[in-house]
């Protein structure tokens, strides 16, 4: 998720993290937006905030 420190954008905050190395699938548009307002949502309950002490795990299933 582009909000995270995770994906494509790791080798910009981990110096150990090769550039590029991450897979990518195509999200339908629909889907990326439903997925940006859960996010939003479990933000906004859970109050969540940038910082070293306010990380979370996300596991995805299929």
């Amino acid at each position: 998720m582009a909000s995270t420190y995770e994906g494509a954008g790791r080798s910009d905050y981990d110096h150990l993290a090769e550039p590029g190395n991450f897979s990518v699938l195509p999200v339908k548009r629909e889907d990326n937006g439903a997925a940006g307002n859960l996010l939003a949502q479990f933000y906004d309950k859970n109050r969540v905030v940038d910082g070293p002490d306010d990380g979370f795990m996300i596991e995805i299933t299929s």
